[in-house]
């Protein structure tokens, strides 16, 4: 038996969005708990939401995230929430708003990003900073490069060494960017 105390290494196999009938209206930055019954429940952010729908960005690394990715269309999943406060959205109005995350941290922040894109007068500017270990990692291309076309062009930057060249379309390398940068591949997006 192992500690339950002590972390475990787990490989991770996919991470997927899943999009899931509902009437509940979080705040952006809330997050909900899935359940499945004499499984159990996990916290999961909301990563997108709209009219009669919820969006939850997860990977399968647990006993309930395992039994969500064995569900197919038409499967019931048990929400409780919202819980957590959310961010405080209108005070970022007016203002130069600097978004940083990692990995599949981007998530969290995607339904807000998507607000702020919709609305582009909202906040004064909007700047995201995103790093990802590698190509694998990166989450929401289609976001990401939907966000690149509202102003100038993102730069991915230092990537791991070693790690094989990815350069998205539309990007640019920055010029003074070694190509064996040890740190792992970031993406800048500025937002309007």
């Amino acid at each position: 038996m192992t500690n339950p105390v002590q972390p475990q290494a787990c490989e991770i196999r996919h991470e997927w969005t899943f999009r899931v009938a509902t009437d509940a209206k979080p705040a952006h930055g809330q997050f909900m708990q899935l359940s499945i019954p004499m499984i159990g429940e996990a916290p999961i952010s909301v990563s997108a939401q709209g009219d009669g729908w919820l969006e939850f960005t997860i990977r399968s690394v647990g006993k309930v995230t395992n039994v969500i990715f064995e569900k197919e269309a038409g499967d019931t999943l048990f929400l409780r929430g919202p819980y957590g406060k959310g961010w405080p959205v209108e005070q970022f109005r007016g203002k130069h708003l600097v978004v940083i995350t990692g990995g599949t941290g981007l998530a969290p922040v995607r339904s807000m990003l998507n607000m702020l894109a919709a609305d582009p007068g909202f906040a004064k500017s909007v700047h995201l900073i995103s790093g990802f270990k590698n190509e694998d990692g990166i989450v929401f291309h289609s976001e990401l490069e939907a966000w690149n076309g509202w102003t100038m062009p993102w730069t991915t930057t230092p990537r791991r060494a070693g790690a094989p060249a990815w350069s998205p379309p539309l990007s640019r390398r920055s010029p003074s960017t070694p190509s064996t940068a040890t740190t792992p591949l970031w993406w800048w997006v500025p937002l309007p």
